[in-house]
């Protein structure tokens, strides 16, 4: 960036609770720009202007032991998801227009289309710039007639889109969006925290595991998407071959940990993961640098930054075979590529990567690289400041 150039305003539109959107939106506070964050909820978020629709930070699914659930209690709660909690949207859109008056940012800047699109996209606010995580276009549009429309609809009015991956990209053109203004542009990887020099003392003597090979998984405990059953049958392969094999889960949110306890308990291998809820996200480095395989068997992603970390701390994923999951691991070169439904394949790569530690960490330093070229989070958001001063250059 030019240093002559003027500070921006930003205004932005995601999670205040959500690390993500924590490091783009301090990101460009460090960097001397005014930001606003309009969330669902409060954190604070230190050198940014946090504004809340509701006055507590709530997080419902990160309930370690949720309550049992009727059937109509599921049906209301996936209505819930899906449907009824669009019903605060207009409440939403009517407070974003408000705050943005006030605010008069120079750019209105969002994560998510399925939740900072819908909102902005009624919002009037230009030009809008949009983060996608691949499922807000990959999976919902999909599903619901509800959400193809409001996609479609919040399309037309963001100025550009950045994405996870090269296939969440080609799914905005498909919904006609202009190709020249949508790229593949991740976040990246913050690589002062997630190296291969983290320290690891004393992590696995806190979990119980010292001396066990440790396979880790750090998605939330539900399986619509992150297919857990199939990761805690995978284990219990691996666990017929390498007894001391220890599985660590975790999770930031956990809605259905009682069905994969009662699983665990059913195959004889609960005593043998550990289950870890949500702590300091500082300390997460520790476990993939610790971990002999990052595991995740989920049915949708795109470019997941989970993964991304593991590698950059020289983690060697096993993960499905998602078209955007290729565009970063090359099966047996730094990775293995498995079927989600295929334990056997995921369990013998496992076994694989903790029987043969030089092929582990030769794989494990190729991941490094990777992160370091193509993922570096200095170089990603450098890459968003230049766009944003772009679209506000044409603004008229």
């Amino acid at each position: 960036m030019d240093n002559k150039q003027r500070k921006l305003k930003i205004c932005f539109i995601g999670w205040a609770n959500s690390e993500h959107v924590k490091r783009w939106v301090q990101w460009f506070a460090y960097r001397g720009h005014e930001v606003h964050l309009i969330s669902n909820l409060y954190e604070d978020v230190p050198g940014v202007h946090v504004h809340s629709f509701q006055n507590k930070s709530t997080d419902d699914l990160a309930e370690d032991r949720p309550r049992k659930k009727s059937w109509f209690g599921k049906l209301v709660a996936a209505a819930k998801f899906s449907y009824l909690s669009y019903l605060k949207y207009p409440f939403y859109i009517r407070r974003t227009k408000q705050l943005l008056k006030e605010i008069k940012p120079d750019i209105l800047q969002g994560f998510y289309i399925g939740f900072a699109g819908y909102i902005g996209a009624f919002a009037g606010c230009r030009p809008f710039l949009v983060f996608t995580g691949g499922p807000d276009l990959l999976v919902f549009p999909r599903r619901s007639l509800f959400h193809r429309l409001w996609t479609k609809y919040s399309l037309s009015k963001i100025d550009f889109l950045t994405h996870t991956s090269n296939e969440a990209s080609e799914a905005a053109v498909r919904f006609g969006f202009p190709s020249g203004r949508s790229r593949f542009m991740h976040i990246g990887i913050d690589l002062e925290r997630f190296n291969p020099e983290v320290n690891t003392a004393g992590l696995k003597e806190r979990l119980g595991i010292a001396g066990h090979p440790m396979i880790l998984s750090t998605r939330g405990l539900f399986d619509k998407y992150y297919n857990i059953t199939a990761l805690i049958k995978t284990f219990a392969l691996v666990q017929k071959r390498i007894p001391e094999a220890r599985l660590v889960l975790k999770y930031y949110s956990a809605p259905e940990k009682e069905k994969f306890v009662r699983l665990s308990k059913n195959l004889g291998i609960y005593a043998k993961i550990v289950w870890v809820g949500r702590t300091d996200y500082s300390d997460l480095p520790r476990y993939y640098r610790a971990a002999d395989a990052y595991v995740s068997l989920s049915f949708t992603d795109s470019g997941p930054v989970s993964m991304l970390e593991a590698m950059a701390c020289g983690c060697v994923p096993v993960v499905s075979n998602l078209k955007n999951i290729g565009e970063w691991i090359k099966n047996g070169d730094n990775g293995f590529l498995v079927d989600p439904y295929d334990h056997g394949a995921a369990a013998n790569a496992i076994v694989s990567l903790i029987q043969d530690r030089e092929k582990r960490e030769k794989m494990g330093r190729r991941n490094v690289e990777v992160i370091r070229e193509r993922a570096d989070q200095e170089e990603c958001f450098a890459e968003i400041e230049k766009i944003s001063y772009e679209l506000v250059g044409g603004k008229t």
